[in-house]
């Protein structure tokens, strides 16, 4: 684990696949994918060894966002991460916000970016913005040429109340 995670309940010998086990984080979060890109938010959260079949984590965290726009301004996300080598890269559901993320009125209007390769191996969200009854949120990322758009727009008289992400080595 690195300086940024650490092991407050470690795994009990003889339990399947760490079942138990817990771990805080204060992980980076960056405008790029990439170690030399700008720390926009903070993810903070503990995560738990909670299935025996094989090793799955639930996961509780807050994205603490530290750059100008949103400084002090959170979501708080949960759910499941299994083992990305099984295919179970995880679902995590955004659960709450404060700060720029409180409205309990916004709706999601449209949802755009684009999508590329990153590193010969994944495709990747390289840019996202999010349009409500209330603001435009982004860009975030980048974009670039040769990255596919994407556009994401309920029917009329319709909205998107909510989204969810996967987690794995990527954003994908």
């Amino acid at each position: 684990m690195g300086n940024n995670e650490f092991n407050i309940v470690p795994a009990v010998s003889g339990v399947p696949n760490v079942l138990g086990q817990s771990n805080i984080c204060d992980w980076d979060i960056r405008d790029v994918p990439d170690t030399k890109g700008i720390v926009v938010a903070r993810l903070q959260g503990i995560g738990i060894s909670s299935r025996k079949s094989n090793q799955s984590w639930h996961n509780t965290f807050n994205v603490v966002f530290t750059d100008r726009r949103f400084k002090g301004s959170t979501l708080s996300v949960q759910g499941l991460i299994g083992p990305a080598t099984l295919g179970d890269e995880g679902d995590l559901a955004v659960v709450g916000g404060t700060g720029e993320f409180v409205y309990a009125q916004e709706t999601i209007k449209v949802i755009y970016g684009s999508t590329g390769n990153y590193d010969g191996v994944h495709d990747v969200v390289t840019s996202l913005t999010i349009v409500t009854n209330v603001t435009t949120y982004g860009p975030y990322g980048k974009q670039s040429a040769g990255n596919t758009p994407f556009h994401i727009a309920p029917p009329n008289n319709q909205s998107i109340v909510g989204f969810y992400g996967r987690v794995g080595e990527v954003l994908d």
